[in-house]
């Protein structure tokens, strides 16, 4: 007991540690049956009674009670503050550039993807510090980019992570993802729409493709053209033989090409610019709409909830959620439960609603954080 109040009447109301309230009420009369089987005295009856304590429902979490001369009760609930709900885990960019195959196999990053952006949003009272962080990571990703050269060989070229188009540049066939780079670009939604369109050549050198490629995957552009950057580079990698001259002009006919606006717009800067974040935009343009309507651009799996089906799209799931992923890289899992070509994979998710789904897949796709339960209760 924590918390005790007297009535008037000498009822009595009180407090638990668990933070439940009782209140004990008139003197009850229980009569007992003795061996010879007659009813015992009053007085014994009064000592084997006892008062009676009733918990009052529906209270919870209560620290004080009181009791006033009327014999009304109060009591107080302290509620425990909600936590911050902070969205943990990687970011859609991570997750995106995880698929790609070039990427990720050539080992893992230090610097998270993404973390750019963080980092020249917040606040810090040593502004240098934050931009010798944001060279480093820069460094750190072309170095990367870089090893990708260096140890391409013929079978990179093969699909991977259900890569299923294929960009050409610098005598270099490198696999991607069709519905991804159409929702960055008009101009290669054009491109990729048909299944069967064959490799796009880009017309620039490989590292040109290289730092395409990761902008859209990613919203992230290290300026190897960078003075700060590439003399960093230059320290780390001494012997490093390359001419860079070409690279940012290229990336500007590339950005124009494709009628990238962000891209071109960080290019036109004349000094170091981050890009401004599209990815979740552009992304978010997949998200399956609050109708039964299909998605404009064909997605190639269906939900199948408790209330209705939801079509989606394999690749940002699979990169999204380990669950999908799990599915996907089992090749003869998913080939045993295609019917044939063009038909999407059905997953029986009959357990879960439609309302609780579409918060998960509105971070799945848009990358919304603590914003999602905003909605809640409205």
């Amino acid at each position: 007991m924590t918390d005790v109040g007297v009535g008037l009447d000498g009822t009595i109301i009180l407090c638990t540690v668990s933070g439940h309230v009782f209140v004990r009420t008139k003197k009850y009369e229980a009569s007992s049956v003795g061996k010879s089987g007659s009813a015992s005295t009053s007085a014994s009856a009064s000592r084997s009674g006892g008062w009676k304590f009733s918990r009052v429902p529906y209270l919870q979490r209560c620290t004080k009670v009181a009791a006033n001369s009327t014999g009304a009760f109060a009591a107080i609930r302290s509620d425990v503050p909600l936590r911050l709900v902070d969205i943990e885990g990687p970011t859609l960019a991570e997750n995106l550039l995880a698929i790609l195959p070039h990427w990720r196999r050539v080992g893992p990053l230090g610097a998270k993807i993404g973390s750019r952006r963080r980092v020249a949003m917040e606040e810090s009272d040593d502004e240098e510090a934050e931009y010798d962080a944001r060279i480093e990571r820069d460094v750190e990703v072309l170095l990367r980019l870089l090893k990708v050269l260096e140890k391409w060989d013929a079978s990179w070229e093969t699909s991977v992570a259900g890569s299923d188009a294929v960009l050409v540049a610098g005598g270099k066939a490198f696999p991607v993802h069709r519905l991804l780079l159409a929702a960055r670009s008009p101009i290669l939604a054009q491109h990729f729409v048909l299944p069967d369109e064959g490799p796009l050549d880009l017309g620039c050198t490989a590292l040109s493709a290289l730092l395409l490629l990761h902008y859209l995957y990613s919203d992230d552009l290290p300026p190897i053209w960078d003075a700060r950057v590439g003399m960093r580079l230059r320290e780390l990698r001494p012997k490093l033989k390359l001419d860079v001259s070409l690279v940012k002009p290229e990336l500007k006919d590339l950005a124009t090409r494709f009628q990238l606006g962000a891209l071109t717009r960080c290019l036109d800067s004349h000094v170091k610019t981050l890009p401004s974040p599209t990815l979740a935009l552009d992304i978010g343009q997949l998200l399956p709409p609050s109708s039964l309507d299909v998605p404009s651009l064909p997605s190639d799996i269906v939900l199948e909830l408790a209330d209705r089906d939801v079509h989606c799209h394999s690749v940002v799931l699979r990169a999204r959620c380990s669950f999908f992923e799990t599915f996907y890289e089992d090749v003869d899992w998913t080939v045993l439960r295609l019917g044939g070509e063009g038909e999407e994979l059905r997953f029986d998710l009959k357990h879960i609603p439609w309302d609780v789904l579409a918060l998960v897949l509105e971070h799945i796709y848009c990358d919304a954080g603590i914003e999602l339960f905003d909605k809640i209760g409205e």
